[in-house]
């Protein structure tokens, strides 16, 4: 019965919307009014504009100016000026072609390569009123157009370069704690950051395995982190066939970074380039030939966590008694460190706090026990504040197992042995929850010597 396309809103609280409420006109940009009637003037132009920031040197610059009002448009017009300080020049105008809803402006000779163009438009309608927009959209009074060119938009003609990429992943991350790192850089702004990936021994391109990094709170310019855990895999009927979090199973994947310009850039797992304009509207060999080579994805495989079984120690040691910590435990990789980080009365992580349960010589693959008597308390400043069988003293206290590749953080959470931390750093990885954790000595074990 209807069919509109939606362009993005101009700014937080503005909906694209009919106006009169109900009525013909969609105007973008209008107050936004949940539950109530549409407002808005149907005969002010709402404009949005089609056009590169990258144009290719020497070839024509094209510029689509949409728009739309209950008004008859006369004339759509672009003011320009060149170079890094444009300044306003009446003369300096460039009429469109006017359409039902749009016109086309060619920007003729505007296309020498690194000149930086910059414009604003002009909407006449046949009432004899005039309106400016800004390089939002935003209708502005000519003489604030005038006098702040940075409100205009602006393109520079040239080759696009491509992105710099750098990745951060651990080859065998903890399953449900995947993460990868992006550190990038363009000369256009950034839009998108995505990660599509497959899953098992013949990955495949499915447009629809895809976590979007853009929306990350972690989203800047320069990077994001990528949270890859327990996301479903479809396959090509958009049937859940996995988890991306599934243990022992190889996850590929590949990173896309889209700019505002419309071109896309693909990076292999040597950290070659694969560019895709998209703005010719065509499909692009280059790109698609690497979607459909997943031997060019880079990989990992989700490992279990080792694993902390049993935890037994006295709740209220005598100051006379040994505090024996016993830990039983398993991994499917090599324990190299089971260690005790403990605190004192100022409950905070201090590194020299710690006793080497792999030196110990109950130290095995499947437990060891620990005795917490008779050691010293550094406090964060280095001084010392006691000892861990010091009467009345309560002690905190955390267990840390660790793999050459992963380091694991565990407590108890009511009456539960339980996870509370992973550090995949060691093993190049992007994920680390451990620093929120040793700054809560809340979350640790204790006693309370008698």
């Amino acid at each position: 019965l209807d069919l509109v396309s939606c362009p993005p809103s101009q700014a937080d609280g503005t909906t694209f919307s009919r106006v009169p409420d109900g009525g013909e006109i969609w105007l973008n940009g209008t107050q936004a009014t949940p539950g109530a009637a549409n407002v808005g003037d149907a005969s002010v132009p709402s404009v949005s504009v089609d056009y590169s920031i990258a144009p290719t040197a020497g070839e024509p610059v094209i510029l689509v100016v949409n728009f739309a009002t209950s008004e008859t448009v006369s004339e759509v017009a672009v003011y320009y000026a060149t170079g890094d300080a444009p300044a306003y020049n009446v003369d300096n105008k460039i009429t469109g072609v006017i359409g039902a809803d749009s016109a086309v402006v060619t920007m003729t000779d505007l296309n020498v390569a690194g000149e930086k163009v910059s414009f604003f438009v002009a909407v006449s309608l046949d009432n004899g009123e005039t309106y400016y927009y800004d390089k939002d959209n935003f209708e502005t009074e000519l003489a604030t157009l005038t006098g702040d060119p940075a409100l205009w938009y602006s393109y520079t003609a040239g080759s696009v370069a491509a992105p710099t990429l750098a990745l951060t992943f651990s080859a065998t991350p903890t399953e449900g704690y995947e993460a990868v790192g992006l550190e990038y850089s363009a000369d256009v702004e950034i839009v998108e950051a995505r990660i599509y990936f497959a899953a098992g021994d013949s990955p495949m391109y499915i447009k629809n395995n895809k976590v979007k990094g853009e929306d990350e709170a972690s989203f800047t310019q320069t990077g994001v982190t990528i949270n890859m855990a327990n996301h479903d895999v479809e396959d090509a009927d958009g049937v859940i066939v996995g988890n991306s979090s599934d243990p022992g199973v190889q996850i590929s994947f590949y990173v896309r970074l889209a700019l505002a310009n419309g071109f896309e850039f693909y990076f292999d797992k040597d950290g070659n380039v694969i560019s895709d304009d998209t703005n010719d509207d065509t499909d692009d060999g280059p790109s698609d030939a690497f979607k459909d080579d997943p031997t060019m994805w880079n990989t990992y495989t989700n490992k279990a966590p080792a694993v902390l079984s049993t935890l037994t120690f006295p709740a209220n040691p005598a100051s006379t008694d040994d505090i024996n910590v016993e830990l039983g435990y398993s991994s499917d990789e090599e324990i190299v460190e089971a260690r005790i980080y403990f605190a004192g009365a100022e409950g905070l992580y201090v590194k020299n706090n710690k006793f080497k349960g792999e030196d110990e010589a109950s130290f095995t693959q499947t437990g060891v026990t620990i005795n917490m008597r008779d050691t010293d308390i550094e406090l964060v400043d280095g001084t010392i504040d006691g000892t861990t069988s010091d009467s009345g003293a309560t002690i905190y206290f955390y267990i840390r197992l660790a793999t050459a590749t992963s380091e694991y953080y565990y407590s108890i959470d009511g009456t539960a042995i339980t996870l509370m931390a992973v550090d995949d750093s060691p093993a190049d990885g992007a994920y680390d929850s451990s620093d929120a954790f040793k700054d809560d000595s809340s979350l640790w074990l204790s006693y309370t010597v008698q």
